[in-house]
């Protein structure tokens, strides 16, 4: 009943964390970039090992102060997430590192789109592409579900802790493991409240899984890799590879830091900050950032406009 409450809560939480967590952006541009011919097939292989990343928000909201009760929690994991990407990115330089087949084409000078043919593009691109990410979490949030209800879960993960009984895996940290494994949703919310697992090793499987980033998304990246014919291979070493490290920077810089945060001294921090917040100076500060933004996008887009009166 304990995880059954967890999964639907995590559910109900969909919009927020979906929209926040893994997705296949970096992987499209990766793959947009190839079929463009601005970069080779070898270059494009070693872009999705490792540009295919978990957001700031995700981590640091959700995953941070959400799941572990802390935001120190939160910006640590994202440190690590972005160290360890940087060196998968690394050791990925020296794929394919005498790869001659060029295949880089100048790019085709196109007319640029107006303002209400972009914005309605814009618009329909984004709703389509958070119902197509919601809708492989849910599948693989009731997927976990299942798994977990016919005991084939708990069964795999009493098999994997006595495997790994040496290294100190529990039963219940081999179960959170596998179900980040498969989504990384619910994986991380499998995390919440595990009083059996230390805060070291809580790091390191969080890490672990936003590095990995579980099947749902996988299966949402290779849709798009299956198209443009690169190989899938250096995508899936480039997340196993990305998850294991992050474990290891987390691990490493928890045990050093040597720190614990209640759940309780988050929240009330965070709402005596809140508390301090007057109306008219949040809304004051609101108006000025979208003053600043729409200015922005009018300076963009007149120029262009300007540029394209004179021609």
């Amino acid at each position: 009943m304990k995880e059954l409450r967890r999964s639907r809560w995590a559910v109900s939480r969909g919009w927020y964390i979906y929209t926040n967590e893994v997705s296949p952006v970096g992987a499209k541009a990766a793959i947009s970039l190839y079929e463009k011919g601005q970069c080779t097939k070898a270059e494009a292989e070693r872009l999705l090992a490792f540009c295919n990343n978990s957001g700031p928000a995700f981590i640091l909201g959700a995953a941070g102060v959400s799941i572990l009760g802390s935001t120190r929690a939160g910006w640590l994991l994202y440190l690590t997430h972005a160290a360890a990407s940087v060196t998968v990115g690394i050791l990925f330089r020296f794929y394919k590192g005498k790869d001659g087949s060029m295949r880089l084409q100048p790019p085709t000078p196109q007319r640029p789109p107006s303002l209400s043919d972009a914005f309605t593009r814009s618009v329909k691109s984004s709703f389509a592409s958070v119902f197509y990410i919601s809708s492989f979490v849910i599948f693989f949030t009731a997927a976990v579900r299942l798994l977990y209800t016919s005991g084939a879960l708990p069964a795999a993960a009493n098999g994997l802790s006595i495997l790994l009984e040496p290294f100190g895996l529990t039963k219940e940290a081999a179960q959170n493991l596998l179900t980040g494994l498969i989504e990384i949703t619910s994986g991380l919310f499998s995390l919440q409240g595990g009083a059996a697992v230390k805060l070291a090793g809580k790091m390191a499987m969080a890490a672990f899984m936003l590095g990995w980033a579980g099947l749902s998304v996988h299966c949402q990246v290779l849709s798009f890799i299956g198209q443009s014919g690169l190989s899938p291979r250096t995508y899936i070493a480039g997340k196993l590879l990305h998850g294991c490290i992050s474990a290891v920077y987390a691990f490493v810089l928890t045990n050093i830091i040597g720190w614990e945060l209640p759940v309780t001294e988050t929240i009330a921090e965070q709402v005596e900050t809140i508390a301090r917040l007057r109306f008219w100076d949040t809304l004051g500060a609101a108006l000025t950032v979208t003053l600043i933004v729409a200015l922005l996008i009018l300076l963009i887009f007149g120029r262009k406009l300007w540029k394209r009166g004179r021609h």
